[in-house]
């Protein structure tokens, strides 16, 4: 009954019908464990490498002298070595080289130009934060002007103011509350210097009055103007 199962799955094997083939093998090998015949037909059913080398292992232990069995082991050995080999790995793919390099350049120049943009913004800032206010020529002027004035105008009865809004007191020690305020470039009547006092004697509008020595000047250097009685605004 055995022998004829057997038969029967080796010729649906021959036959190219190897899933019922390998069905009538296993019923044989159900009943009899040791048949060596239905073992080495059952490698020929089946393309997993690890179900074969099973195969050929229990023929050889049924029988150490196949030869056919252990042809098989040494050819299953061969591919695995060749499988496990370098050379036998996935060949990479026609212009996969290129997209990685390509992809790593594009990262570089990305991170070139994070860098660069970032250092322009630090600059920027920086020039923003610590770039001095820039002051007016006029006011330039006119401070080097006063800062530079040692000696009050002496030569002149008449005089220009040279700050804006310059205080006017009616007292030499310039103390309290400014009676008015004199424009810049005013022209004056200088009556007199205050004895022991930093300030000059004026007459402004028909007033007498106390202004601060270094605010006034015999010569408006950002007017270019010169002083007289014609132009003063003393009465």
């Amino acid at each position: 009954m055995l022998d004829e199962i057997l038969n029967q799955g080796i010729a649906a094997i021959k036959t190219g019908d190897k899933e019922r083939g390998k069905q009538l093998l296993l019923q044989v090998l159900e009943a009899d464990e040791g048949n060596e015949v239905a073992w080495m037909w059952l490698t020929v059913c089946t393309t997993d490498s690890n179900l074969k080398r099973e195969c050929y292992k229990r023929v050889l232990e049924i029988n150490p002298g196949n030869e056919l069995a252990r042809k098989g082991l040494r050819q299953l050995d061969a591919m695995g070595k060749i499988k496990s080999s370098p050379s036998a790995r996935r060949p990479k793919k026609k212009g996969e080289t290129k997209k990685k390099s390509r992809s790593r350049t594009r990262y570089i120049l990305l991170a070139i130009c994070a860098i660069v943009i970032g250092s322009c913004a630090f600059v920027f800032i920086c020039s923003i934060l610590y770039t001095p206010k820039s002051t007016s020529p006029q006011t330039a002027i006119r401070t080097a002007w006063i800062n530079h004035f040692d000696v009050c105008p002496s030569s002149s009865e008449y005089g220009v103011l040279v700050s804006d809004k310059v205080n006017a007191y009616d007292n030499p020690e310039l103390s309290g509350f400014p009676v008015t305020h004199i424009p810049h470039g005013t022209q004056v009547e200088i009556l007199e210097e205050s004895v022991g006092y930093s300030a000059w004697k004026l007459r402004y509008n028909g007033q007498v009055l106390y202004v601060d020595c270094p605010f006034v000047s015999d010569y408006d250097p950002l007017q270019g103007v010169q002083p007289n009685e014609d132009n003063c605004a003393c009465r």
